[in-house]
């Protein structure tokens, strides 16, 4: 490996490229991996396909669930025959954990997005579940995507494993 390394080493000298660029380059490179170069949209919500319903189970569903756990429906759209039902709750705000307020974030909420599409099959539905995330920061007052904590996934389990336990139940 020495040997080989030596002789890129020469090649790449003879070819302009001096050896402290090189190696300069890969630690910057290295350093920018590390630091995670801060959240992406992608982080800040939990996303899970839940499998197949039909209209009706799925209002039924969610009429027991949301009641149970007093969750408050925002915007329901869900005609019957529609190819897309869709369900948002309100925004419920909420105290931030350590590691949030260790990171500047000044307020957080969160909100339940539920969407049904048409399959293929007449009156048939693929649902999934959508936990969003949204902070305030010093440096970004208004509400943005932020990084949802394990913590906040982990209270919203409850909501989540109750629906699926009744669109599952629903389909046999």
């Amino acid at each position: 490996m020495g040997a080989r390394f030596e002789l890129w080493e020469r090649r790449m000298t003879r070819k302009g490229w001096p050896l402290f660029a090189l190696v300069a380059l890969v630690a910057l490179s290295v350093v920018g991996c590390a630091s995670g170069g801060g959240s992406t949209v992608a982080d800040s919500y939990w996303r899970v396909e839940m499998g197949q319903t039909t209209q009706g189970a799925l209002s039924t569903a969610l009429d027991k669930v949301f009641r149970k756990h007093a969750v408050v429906v925002r915007r329901a759209q869900a005609a019957p025959g529609d190819r897309e039902l869709r369900y948002e709750t309100e925004w419920v705000l909420r105290d931030l954990l350590a590691t949030e307020e260790g990171v500047g974030t000044t307020g957080a909420r969160n909100r339940i997005i539920i969407v049904a599409r048409q399959g293929s099959g007449a009156g048939i539905y693929r649902l999934r579940w959508q936990l969003e995330n949204e902070v305030t920061t010093a440096a970004v007052p208004d509400w943005h995507a932020g990084p949802l904590p394990e913590e906040v996934r982990e209270r919203y389990r409850p909501v989540f494993s109750d629906l699926e336990l009744e669109v599952r139940t629903a389909q046999r």
